[in-house]
């Protein structure tokens, strides 16, 4: 099963394929619903929050509008079976979570609306909390210090750059430090001519950095210009400093989210690769994008028709060392049809591909240890097998038989299965080995989940023709491994 990501406008002409007003773009269209048709069945294309954030500003223009969001949510679910990426806010983290899009939506729509209304913090009531309340915001002086977001701005600039960022070290109230964040949020995010002016700021006053070329490929250049430049540090390295802008005081470190974003964010903003400012397309927009770059980093593909959006994500997947692939619609489909490989009919075509491999197949490395005994044998598979695992192992040990690991190794973010894949997986084995030893077949989705959850799924186990076949989740490396004991070649 392979985890593809589309960013809204691709599901979105996804949904409506027969209905584009350009004949090569419906054209473009219709062939990915076929081959989303085809191949549906090996393929988890999960939604995120991101999805939900771009269709809450649609929501709220009107009721007719509210109508199509909804089935545009409808269609979220049934596309993704549900299966979604998350940003856990308490905890920090990015993970997968099992839910109608409807429910997430629901509990976000209005979210940035408060933003932008103005905040009261006067409290004028005569009640006692209002009284202490107003006494609170009034005459707490939040020792922050700001010289953290500053420091790396060269001094001759800080008076100029603070004026997009008037925060100050003098001695404020709380409520002044809160009007001035929310104010200057607001502003950055929703007002274009605000966050171009800034960005035109910067890029007047950086002078001599490079642009990213259309692959992103020239961005580890960039980045060590950076560290020649008056900044003194890295690209990578001011990202990872910028994150002060968000957490002031904190000791604790940046997230891998906190860092995607504002990697991705400050290529725009320096003019390393930028997107076009306007009335519809302000800062938030921006933000977006670099939600959906960094929800792709947790798939095997992220497929997107905005070259900014692609061109910004190769050069941080190259930069950040993210082996997803991105990929336009066109792309996609010309590549898909290489990646799913026909269905195994029986043990003996999947152990005959087993044997064809260890022969011919290129050896990518080996590992010997002579005080255990034990040499392992890593070879690189020609295809996924089972649509899923990209590595073998054969393992040989002293005074024990020999087997095989089917493994899936992954160079991104994710660091999880979901639900959906050990599903995919048990029921193609099922397919091609039957009951295993004790009686169990397709995969139980409601009795099963809660095992997996409780740590405790024994997977699936079969013994044919004196071989011994483990299929399981190994929590240790969070990834499911096939193991075939005995054998022999």
């Amino acid at each position: 099963m392979i985890r593809v990501y589309f960013d809204w406008q691709v599901l979105n002409w996804l949904k409506k394929y027969d209905e584009h007003p350009n004949p090569e773009e419906k054209k473009k269209y219709s062939r990915l619903y076929s081959k989303y048709c085809q191949y549906k069945n090996h393929l988890l294309i999960p939604y995120s929050s991101a999805h939900l954030y771009d269709l809450q500003h649609n929501w709220r223009k009107s009721e007719k509008s509210k109508k199509y969001t909804y089935e545009d949510i409808d269609f979220l679910s049934k596309i993704s079976n549900n299966n979604c990426l998350l940003k856990y806010e308490e905890k920090q983290y990015a993970g997968p979570y099992i839910g109608h899009p409807r429910e997430y939506f629901d509990a976000i729509k209005y979210s940035d609306e408060l933003l932008n209304e103005d905040i009261d913090l006067s409290f004028k009531g005569d009640d006692s909390l209002s009284i202490a309340m107003r006494n609170h915001y009034s005459r707490t002086s939040p020792k922050y210090n700001f010289e953290n977001i500053y420091k790396n701005i060269p001094e001759e600039h800080r008076d100029e750059f603070k004026k997009f960022i008037p925060f100050s070290n003098d001695d404020i109230t709380l409520k002044e430090l809160i009007e001035k964040v929310w104010d200057f949020s607001r502003r950055m995010l929703y007002d274009g001519k605000y966050y171009r002016g800034l960005r035109d700021y910067v890029i007047k006053n950086f002078k001599g950095i490079k642009t990213l070329d259309d692959e992103g490929s020239n961005i580890e250049e960039i980045d060590s210009f950076f560290r020649d430049s008056q900044m003194n540090q890295s690209f990578l390295e001011l990202v990872k400093s910028t994150c002060a802008l968000n957490n002031f005081n904190s000791k604790k470190e940046p997230t891998r989210y906190d860092i995607f974003k504002n990697a991705y964010l400050l290529l725009d903003t320096f003019g390393i690769s930028t997107d076009k400012i306007s009335k519809r397309n302000s800062f938030i927009n921006i933000t977006r994008d670099a939600e959906h770059a960094f929800f792709g980093a947790f798939c095997d593909f992220i497929v997107s028709e905005d070259k900014a959006l692609r061109k910004k994500t190769k050069a941080l997947y190259k930069l950040l060392d993210i082996g997803t692939k991105v990929l336009s619609v066109n792309q996609f489909n010309d590549t898909i049809r290489f990646l799913i490989s026909k269905p195994l009919i029986n043990y003996d075509e999947f152990f005959s591909n087993i044997i064809y491999t260890i022969n011919h197949g290129i050896i990518k490395s080996k590992e010997i240890n002579p005080n255990k005994g034990l040499a392992v044998t890593h070879y690189k598979l020609e295809g996924l097998v089972l649509n899923y695992f990209n590595e073998l192992a054969f393992v040989q040990q002293n005074h024990y038989h020999s087997y095989f690991i089917l493994n899936k190794k992954s160079r991104n973010y994710s660091y999880f299965s979901l639900y959906a894949e050990t599903k995919y997986l048990v029921n193609q084995l099922y397919y091609i080995y039957g009951s295993d030893d004790f009686g169990k077949e397709s995969f139980n989705y409601e009795k099963e989940i809660i095992d997996i959850e409780k740590h405790i799924w024994n997977g699936r186990n079969w013994t044919l023709n004196e071989i011994r076949i483990m299929f399981y989740y190994n929590y240790e490396l969070k990834s499911h491994q096939l193991v075939l004991v005995g054998l022999k070649h």
